[in-house]
């Protein structure tokens, strides 16, 4: 976990399209549900595509699911696969495949993480040894978000625990790059927590992150996280972006 400050969405919709033309092509009649419900379970951990498939039939989505050939266990196996490479929850399982993830911008998320740290901020609370009173409430930003991004996809990719980022960026040069002229910044960035709540929680008991959260500066928030694999050190990065624009 570190701190630094300074002064101064996916869905499954692309991924069902892909599958969808490639059993029709094949000449396997399937329904869009089936299709959803094949990358839904292949998503939450069914044990494969095959095992995905098989839950699927389980819930009689599509009688027809029995004649799924060749061709198409491969494209769910492809779509499957790409869902795994891109998407990442709030609570990501850290103990599957290991698959790199990016974070969900969904509303469930956005919300959580919003209550998540608003809620920090809405009492007075110590950090290290002084005292900081209850600040305002903060609102997401999808440019602090993405600076956040940018951050933990390079520390998972390069198995780093850094500010720097690529080509020597620092944070403040990696929100402006999204295009948000800002008055103040701050990051903090955090490893191996498994889920946002207990991210956040790791942030405000340390002394330089709270510092930063605590900050009545600031006015937007962005967080993202990603899952590491085998390579990495930790199994999830975690990023936050708090600013105030000019």
């Amino acid at each position: 976990m570190d701190s630094e400050a300074f002064v101064d969405r996916h869905t499954f919709a692309p991924i069902e399209s892909r599958v969808a033309k490639t059993m029709a092509r094949a000449g396997i009649r399937v329904n869009r549900i089936f299709a959803i419900s094949v990358l839904a379970a292949a998503h939450t951990g069914c044990g494969g595509v095959q095992n995905a498939i098989e839950a699927a039939v389980a819930r009689q989505v599509d009688s027809a699911a029995a004649s799924l050939t060749n061709a198409a266990t491969t494209a769910v196996a492809s779509a499957a696969n790409s869902a795994a490479n891109t998407i990442a929850t709030s609570s990501p399982t850290v103990s599957g495949s290991g698959a790199v993830g990016t974070t969900v911008t969904s509303k469930d998320f956005i919300d959580k993480a919003i209550a998540l740290v608003n809620a920090g901020r809405s009492i007075a609370r110590k950090c290290g040894t002084t005292d900081y009173p209850a600040v305002g409430a903060l609102k997401w930003q999808s440019q602090t978000e993405q600076a956040a991004l940018t951050q933990v996809q390079y520390l998972q990719q390069n198995n780093l625990f850094t500010h720097d980022g690529a080509g020597g960026s620092t944070v403040g040069s990696r929100l402006t790059a999204t295009g948000y002229v800002w008055q103040s910044v701050g990051e903090n960035i955090a490893a191996g927590f498994p889920d946002l709540e207990t991210t956040v929680k790791g942030w405000f008991d340390s002394e330089g992150h709270c510092i930063n959260l605590m900050n009545a500066a600031y006015t937007d928030l962005g967080i993202a996280g990603v899952l590491g694999n085998s390579t990495n050190t930790y199994k999830t990065y975690w990023g936050m972006v708090l600013a105030r624009p000019q």
